[in-house]
Parts: structure tokens; sequence; C-alpha cells
């Protein structure tokens, strides 16, 4: 009687740890494999990088995307501006996800090289998507909406 309980108790062990890692959502592992030290939890995209000056007059913003409430997200947009002292842009670029459409819990990377001026103080790294669903949670009758967010000193360890 009591080798069947321990014979059970394994068996559902077994099982719990074979579920979870079944489950277990694509590209997961790889995201956790690396830090990111900044991070933008605003509306139904959540992003993840780091910044790095590997040239005087280079930023770069390496990381990704995901949508964690709701799915699928589509024409996720990004522009890196870089403002001087009078809060005013004085440098830009724009990218896009690879995927037009991303799923729920998928990682989408992205990656962005800026090339300054010389007179900048701050970069803020603005995002836009179009989703069904509103930040707010409820769900929109008619078509997607668009999503504006913008994280300001995105890069603040950079001058």
């Amino acid at each position: 009687m009591r080798r069947k309980a321990n014979l059970g108790r394994l068996l559902y062990g077994i099982g719990v740890v074979f579920i979870t890692v079944a489950c277990a959502a694509p590209g997961t592992q790889r995201i956790q494999d690396r830090s990111y030290t900044q991070e933008a939890k605003r509306g139904l995209v959540q992003l993840y990088w780091n910044c790095e000056r590997p040239a005087p007059d280079l930023v770069v913003v390496d990381g990704y995307a995901i949508s964690p409430y709701t799915g699928p997200i589509q024409d996720l947009k990004f522009r890196l501006e870089g403002v001087d002292a009078k809060q005013a842009p004085v440098s830009q670029v724009t990218g896009a996800a690879k995927s037009h459409m991303i799923a729920l819990m998928q990682p989408e990377p992205f990656r962005l090289e800026l090339r300054t001026q010389g007179t900048e103080v701050r970069f803020n790294l603005a995002y836009t998507y179009t989703a069904k669903e509103s930040s707010g949670g409820q769900t929109d009758t008619g078509g997607p909406i668009e999503h504006n967010m913008v994280a300001r000193n995105a890069c603040p360890d950079l001058k």
C-alpha cells in the first residue's frame, strides 16, 4: 500500500514538471538568459533593453518587446531620440519590430543604432503599436486602437 502511495507521488511530480516545461512560452528561455537594465511596463507591451555606446558618436539600444496581457499586438514601431539641454531633439532613429504581429507572450527582439551629434543630454524611446484592446482592459468593438508610449531618459547612464 505504501509503495503505491509513493509511486503515485512520484508520477504526480513527474507530471507537474512535464506540464510546466511543456507550457512554457516559446522563446522564454532566451529572455531569462540575458539581463536587461532598463524596462517600460506601460500599456499592453512591455519593453526590456540595454543601452551602450560602442563609439563616441553611436548609441545602441538592444532589447525585446513582449505582450504579456493580450494578443496580438501589431505594427510595433520605435523612435530613439537624443535631446539637448534645451529639450530639443538633435538626433533620432526609427525602427520596427521584425514581425508585423506579436502573439501573446512571444518575445520580439529589437535593435536601434543612433548616430549622435555630441550635444545629447538624454535619450527618449518612443514606441507605438496597434491592438484591439485598450490599455484599460476593455475590448474595442471597432478597429484596432493605436497606442503611443514614451520611455523618457531611456538610457540614464549615457550622456
